[in-house]
């Protein structure tokens, strides 16, 4: 864990060399893995069978971030990106807050924080691992982000 625990650490502190260092390591797939299911487990959204979400969320959400970094000109391989998108989702283990019994205005703040901050790492990873500049990874993020939220507003104007 010791190993693990400096590599996610690094990740935090968005030092871009670990970046590639994940991007080529792959025995860092099973702790991106497990990082990203864990979190989703600490964050309290295991209801309804979604933790079967986790596991998979992180295959889904890494292919739509491929594809749209590739139609951006990105060069990342979709294992390159896979591991770093998975070391960066330890934030959302920050929804825990949300589950607090007395909550308060401040910390469901921290709890959407780590989640931006989440969203701060991916675009610091596709950038150093993608090979493309700031604007091109925020982009990516961006776009992939339409997608799901698209998705819903779709679903939710046809039950109207």
């Amino acid at each position: 864990m010791g190993r693990i625990g400096e590599q996610l650490g690094r990740v935090l502190r968005l030092e871009s060399g670990v970046f590639r260092e994940l991007a080529e390591d792959r025995s860092a797939t099973g702790p991106a893995i497990g990082i990203s299911v864990l979190a989703g487990i600490i964050g309290g959204n295991i209801l309804g069978g979604q933790l079967f979400l986790y596991g998979f969320g992180l295959f889904i959400w890494t292919g739509l971030v491929f594809a749209i970094g590739k139609l951006l000109g990105g060069k990342a391989r979709y294992t390159q990106l896979l591991r770093p998108i998975g070391f960066a989702a330890a934030l959302f283990a920050t929804g825990i807050i949300a589950l607090l019994p007395f909550q308060s205005l401040t910390l469901l703040r921290i709890a959407y924080l780590g989640v931006v901050y989440s969203l701060v790492i991916q675009v610091v990873a596709i950038r150093a691992v993608g090979d493309v500049g700031y604007p091109r990874a925020v982009a990516t993020i961006l776009v992939s982000l339409g997608f799901p939220l698209g998705a819903t507003l779709l679903l939710l104007a046809m039950t109207f």
